[in-house]
Order: C-alpha cells, then structure tokens, then sequence
C-alpha cells in the first residue's frame, strides 16, 4: 500500500490518475469491451518513488486514454438499448394471460399537396410488415417484470419499429390469442395488451429487428385496412376517436 503523503504533488496527481483508470478498466471488462482496447492503457511504473524524465507527458497520456475509454463506455450502454430482449424468464402473467404492450406510433405531416398551406395536417401511423403472413402490425411485445407497461411499450416501439418518441395517452386494453405463444402459464395463448399513442420523435436508422422489420407511414384509415389482426384495428378506431377528443398538436 502506497502512502499518498509520502509522494510528491506531480506523484501523487499521477497515481490518482492511474488509479482511477484502473477503476475504468474493470467497467470497461464488466462492460464486455474489447481485451485489445484495454491493453492500450499507458503503463504505470512500478516504482513511484524513481526519477521520473517526463511525469508530466505520462499523466497527459492516462488523461487521454481515460477520455477514449468513457466514450466507449457511454456508447456501449446506449447501445444496450439497441438490442432485442429475447426469452420468457421475465414474462408477466395476471389471470391465466400473458401481458403484452405495444403503441400506436404517429407523427404529423403537413398537408401541401395541392400547395394550400392553410389545410392544415394530416395524421400518419407507422406500421411494421408481420414475419409470419400478410398485413401490417403494430409494434407490440411482452411487458416483463423489470420495466412499467409504459416502458416495455417504449422498448418495443425502438426494437420492432425502431422509432422514439413520448407516450401521450393511454388507449385501451385488447384481448387476443397468440397461435404461436402457447405456454406452460398460458396453454391457451390468451394475452392482454395494453395500447398507448406514442408521438415520433425520431426514427433510428439502425434499429434490431431492422433486417425482418420494414416500416410503413399510413394514414389511419389505410392502417385500419392494412391491419393483420382485427384487435389492432379496434385499437386504431378507439385511437381516431381519441385524437379527435384531444389537441395534441
């Protein structure tokens, strides 16, 4: 154990530094960062209390490094949320359903067509191709026991759409059966979605489900004839009522 006191200033300053990086190491090896990026970490030498030529060059040295390794390290967990959740583990079940959220993503597009600036504007829905037959979907997925219903509807309107954007109301409640997700906790495949209008902020050019995912801009009566499950053509009406019951723009 070294004695802080004991070093000089330019020393001491030094082996903060280090020890901080060392710090930053082992979150950038919990962080499953690349063992090659880490080897790059400017050595320390073994002894603090030799003449040091340049003390001043090697802290320069470990203040850059440490810079490039909080950059990695913030873009690796915003990345995080770039990955698809996969498996059941966390599944949530209330009365012999499987609890499901999804939303209705949509944006405003200005109404020019015909060059009239004052006709106001028109109300797009985004929706997703089905990786299983015809029709366009909403994106919807399993709620799990570490978010709220509003957080799993987020997660995967950015995972199957690959949009951000604020929940602004809740929609409604939809009850359906899944012909592919029958489970030891739901043998029927009964699920209950909870619907929220969420408003587009951004579209991700990269997204995870993006090489089975294609996106589609619709108006919402297009988006009612396009849908694949007549529920979300329930959820689609009851959102027209409530855009029309709310200002949102």
């Amino acid at each position: 154990t070294i004695s802080l006191p004991c070093l000089s200033p330019k020393k001491k300053s030094l082996f903060l530094v280090h020890r901080k990086g060392k710090r930053v190491g082992e979150e950038r090896k919990k962080a499953g960062l690349n063992r090659k990026a880490e080897s790059t970490r400017p050595k320390f030498p073994q002894n603090l209390d030799q003449s040091f030529g340049d003390l001043g060059n090697l802290a320069a040295q470990y203040q850059q490094w440490l810079t490039r390794a909080d950059r990695e390290m913030s873009f690796s967990y915003s990345m995080s949320d770039l990955v698809a959740r996969t498996g059941r583990h966390q599944q949530r079940y209330e009365g012999g359903c499987r609890l499901v959220a999804g939303c209705i993503p949509f944006r405003y597009r200005e109404c020019d067509d015909n060059g009239d600036t004052n006709s106001g504007k028109v109300v797009e829905v985004l929706m997703i191709n089905s990786t299983s037959g015809p029709g366009l979907l909403l994106p919807k997925g399993g709620w799990e026991n570490d978010e709220t219903v509003k957080e799993a509807a987020v997660r995967e309107a950015i995972e199957e759409a690959g949009v951000r954007g604020d929940i602004l109301d809740f929609i409604g409640d939809y009850h359906f059966k899944s012909k592919t997700n029958q489970e030891e906790s739901c043998t029927e495949g009964l699920c209950r979605a909870a619907m929220f209008a969420l408003y587009v902020k951004e579209e991700l050019q990269s997204w995870p489900e993006q090489s089975t995912r294609t996106r589609s801009w619709l108006s919402v009566s297009e988006a009612v004839e396009s849908c694949r499950h007549e529920w979300m053509e329930d959820a689609l009406k009851h959102f027209a009522t409530w855009l029309k019951d709310k200002d949102v723009n």
